[in-house]
């Protein structure tokens, strides 16, 4: 496995893509063969969270695989959509719910469509959606919303500057944090940051940007990763002494 600190040598993994990814599109056809597979990640998805199949409104691809600004780090994101008025007996805590049942899904499986991970999950119906975002019904096979290209003009050496500056204060902060309070501030920050950016400029923000490639050169997961070795150690008991 590599050292993080290799990383810094290596280019940024963003690229400016005038085609859908051709692994799962033909065109802006979804294959059937992919179609059909995730049909199936979503049936099992529905059974393992509680729901009836009458339950689902839709089955929506989402994310860098629905869209130009895929890299070959990109997932598929798998959005069950349900109305959880409807559903549920509890609706005010089934985000939270479908969240946890998320983590425990990416514990136990690793569906993946040619290398690349599925992620499925709950979405409430009537979800807004952020600009140049595409989101392709499985269901219905069109597209809801066509996804926006990049049009702008990226500067890639501030990009790679930015995001190097936050490998280094990630690394920093791991290596001198003493509680996980620390590190879950630093962690909420960059997904702030990373919000406030898609709210104001969608996918191709700068800002989603360098969340993305802290996520791809898995610095977002070290940060969760030394979290939870902080808090194990403060719910280990050692040092028996009889």
């Amino acid at each position: 496995m590599k050292k993080y600190n290799q990383f810094f040598e290596q280019a940024i993994s963003f690229t400016i893509n005038t085609e859908l990814n051709p692994k799962f599109w033909n065109r802006d056809k979804l294959k059937p063969e992919v179609s059909k597979h995730l049909k199936k990640v979503a049936d099992a998805w529905v059974d393992f969270v509680g729901l009836k199949k009458s339950d689902v409104q839709d089955i929506l691809l989402l994310g860098g695989n629905a869209g130009y600004n895929y890299t070959r780090y990109s997932d598929l994101d798998l959005h069950i959509v349900v109305d959880f008025e409807k559903a549920t007996e509890c609706p005010d805590i089934m985000s939270d719910v479908y969240e946890d049942k998320k983590q425990l899904w990416k514990l136990t499986h690793n569906a993946k469509i040619y290398g690349h991970d599925i992620e499925p999950y709950v979405e409430e119906i009537g979800k807004k959606r952020r600009k140049n975002q595409g989101v392709y019904s499985i269901k219905y096979k069109k597209w809801l919303v066509i996804p926006g290209k990049f049009t702008g003009e990226l500067d890639k050496d501030l990009l790679q500057t930015k995001v190097r500056d936050m490998m280094r204060k990630i690394d920093r902060t791991v290596a001198s944090a003493t509680n996980e309070d620390v590190l879950k501030t630093l962690l909420s920050k960059i997904r702030d940051m990373r919000n406030a950016g898609l709210d104001k400029g969608g996918e191709f923000s700068f800002e989603n940007l360098v969340f993305k490639e802290l996520r791809n050169k898995g610095y977002i997961d070290k940060l969760a990763d030394h979290i939870l070795k902080l808090q194990d150690k403060t719910l280990t008991l050692e040092n028996y002494v009889c």
